[in-house]
């Protein structure tokens, strides 16, 4: 009785284990995005600073 439990909890839980996985390397992968995203952005935001300032006459 008990050790049928056990298969029960192990047959529920390996499923579980295995979309964790999934859910862990999906929020890695999720969180190197981001951080390459926000890289990019701010190199875009410092980039725009001098051809402003060349359209501005202000060299």
């Amino acid at each position: 009785m008990r050790r049928m439990r056990c298969l029960q909890i192990c047959d529920m839980a390996y499923p579980f284990l295995r979309s964790y996985t999934t859910l862990v390397v999906a929020i890695v992968l999720v969180l190197r995005g981001a951080i390459v995203y926000i890289y990019v952005v701010r190199e875009l935001v410092r980039m725009p600073y001098i051809p402003s300032t060349n359209a501005n006459g202000n060299i």
